[in-house]
């Protein structure tokens, strides 16, 4: 099972994610980013940055409750 260990926030709309198996990835934020009140707020980099994982590890959370499971990240 895929968990996320950690997050780095980077430039440009993008986060590092580390997962249990010692993989690191890339999410590229703007991608997913649209029009709408659950992925808008993304756009500035502050909220962005206001990202946690689920004490699970099981994917990564915004106050706004906007989530992205791990799987998902990790086949991308």
């Amino acid at each position: 099972m895929n968990k996320i260990t950690n997050i780095k926030f980077l430039k440009n709309h993008q986060i590092q994610v580390n997962f249990n198996n010692g993989l690191d990835k890339i999410l590229f934020c703007e991608a997913f980013i649209g029009d709408d009140t659950l992925t808008s707020p993304l756009r500035e980099e502050n909220y962005l940055n206001k990202a946690k994982i689920y004490e699970n590890g099981r994917g990564i959370y915004w106050p706004n409750q906007f989530d992205i499971c791990a799987d998902f990240i990790y086949a991308e």
